[in-house]
């Protein structure tokens, strides 16, 4: 066999896209078996994610790679068009970060930082500067009761209580400042008030996706004239599509100077997953003609429709470590950490439509082997989407809290779109 016409059984075979979808003819009429490898780089760009902290929105934008594979058989024959079976299947991921520190002055306070929910029970009083600056009540009974006793101080407790921890902090010198939180298994509240110069939240977002789906195709393939391939294909298909966003609120208390004290950090994460499947069907042709002795050029359209449903599920993460006090530095604050309840929303089902388009050049390596090098890019209608608000708040009305005044902070659902693009390299060995 020539190698041109290795080439030309080969081409519309090769797995250039992320969602596979290839099929297979053989100039000759002879029967196709074709096995493809494909890998390379892929970039998505998805809606923007509020993070619900202090107005900081993340981008959609995440990079990342794909792996695939593909199995084209060639099933019969009907005058010069072959009768092709072909199954391919997917796998890609992306990862993305943001990040943002916010440092307040007294102007802002008082200062609020919750958690997707709020305990259940205790409560917060703050009154920097007084007899009693910070008197913090948790579950079962934990207790933090916080005099700074005036002059340069600070002062700093972390107490277990019941499933959970709460934490207080006060100082004074220039001005005084008091801070209070509590977290257990139903929810977190932290609270800043006074001269809180120098407070710094620091605002950590990592976006992860992970998609993947399989087509089970048939089709046909023939010459459209002497120098042109062409192929058409149809099919049952599957996409998977996972979304990981993890939001890590760290809370650094600022020591008035001079001090022996570290204050202990308060951290919040919120952890949101969102998962969605797709069951469709696929519809896509292609063209292949030479450019030049011994190479190939291709390109292809594809559309697909699908059912889709998704759900999400969200969890927080409250944590306490990294403080010492003592002369020297001897008395280690105790690391603690509990996990807030797990909160799910269901999207429902409705219709999602893909697009998408690829190129590629071929080359033969052989009589049995051929390289691709192709681009492609995807848009995928409806993809779940969250959105937080009310996570945090300045210039509160109080400084005090108590169960009587929890509250849920807000998420948000909607459908969003998505793009896909990919560079990638294929290899094909035909049988």
């Amino acid at each position: 066999m020539s190698r041109s016409k290795v080439l030309g059984s080969l081409l519309s075979v090769l797995l250039v896209t992320t969602a596979g979808g290839a099929l297979g003819q053989d100039a000759t009429g002879e029967a196709v078996f074709a096995l493809t490898g494909t890998g390379g780089v892929s970039g998505f760009n998805l809606p923007a994610f509020d993070t619900g902290v202090f107005g900081h929105t993340a981008g959609g934008a995440m990079l990342g790679g794909m792996i695939g594979g593909n199995i084209t058989a060639g099933i019969g024959q009907m005058d010069d068009w072959d009768f092709l079976v072909s199954l391919s299947a997917f796998g890609a991921f992306g990862t993305g970060s943001s990040s943002w520190t916010d440092t307040f002055t007294s102007a802002n306070g008082p200062v609020i930082v919750t958690g997707l929910t709020t305990p259940d029970a205790g409560s917060i009083v703050l009154a920097p500067g007084t007899a009693d600056d910070v008197t913090v009540t948790g579950a079962n009974g934990g207790l933090i009761d916080i005099d700074s006793a005036g002059g340069t101080n600070n002062v700093a407790a972390v107490t277990p209580s019941g499933p959970g921890f709460i934490n207080g902090w006060a100082t004074t010198g220039v001005g005084s400042a008091a801070y209070g939180a509590i977290a257990d298994d139903s929810g977190g509240i932290f609270i800043a008030s006074g001269d809180i110069d120098g407070l710094s939240i620091t605002t950590d977002v990592r976006r992860t996706i992970a998609y993947g789906g399989a087509d089970l195709t048939l089709g046909l393939a023939g010459q459209f004239n002497g120098e042109t391939n062409v192929q058409v294909y149809a099919g049952p298909s599957f996409r998977g599509l996972g979304q990981g966003i993890t939001t890590d609120i760290t809370i650094d208390i600022p020591e008035v100077l001079p001090s022996v004290l570290t204050h202990p950090e308060f951290k919040i994460s919120v952890n949101d997953t969102l998962t969605s499947h797709y069951f469709g069907g696929v519809l896509g042709g292609s063209a292949s003609f030479a450019t030049s002795p011994g190479m190939l050029f291709t390109l292809g359209l594809e559309g697909g429709v699908y059912s889709v449903h998704a759900n999400w599920s969200g969890r927080d993460t409250y944590s306490t470590c990294c403080g010492a006090e003592g002369t020297p530095l001897s008395t280690v604050s105790p690391t603690l950490s509990v996990q807030g309840p797990t909160q799910t929303y269901d999207f429902g089902s409705t219709i999602a439509f893909a697009a998408r388009g690829n190129g590629a050049v071929t080359w033969a390596l052989d009589e049995n082997k051929s390289f691709s090098l192709g681009g492609s890019v995807e848009y995928l209608s409806r993809v779940a989407t969250v959105n937080h608000s009310g996570l945090t708040q300045t210039n509160a009305l109080s400084d005090d809290w108590t169960t009587a005044t929890a509250d849920t902070a807000a998420s948000t659902f909607a459908w969003g779109d998505m793009w896909n693009f990919s560079i990638t390299g294929s290899l094909t060995g035909h049988f």
